[in-house]
């Protein structure tokens, strides 16, 4: 998604300070699950402006949305 920067789910605590607390934050995979489960847990370290996009970057690009490469 064009602006987006990578995060693996994996990482999301440890970098958890990469999360601007002033900002909307939108969550995103290929389908929707991994998203899913950080936007759970930047929830968990107390923030609060969090969104996941249900069914992921497959569901953007079939809605016509641009996709980077």
């Amino acid at each position: 998604m064009p602006g987006a920067r990578l995060i693996p789910v994996a990482t999301v605590l440890a970098r958890r300070e990469e999360l601007d607390s002033d900002k909307d934050l939108i969550f995103v995979c290929a389908v929707g699950q991994r998203s899913a489960l950080a936007c759970e847990m930047a929830a968990a370290v107390g923030l609060t402006r969090l969104y996941n996009l249900e069914g992921g970057t497959d569901g953007w690009a079939k809605a016509g949305h641009d996709l980077e490469r």
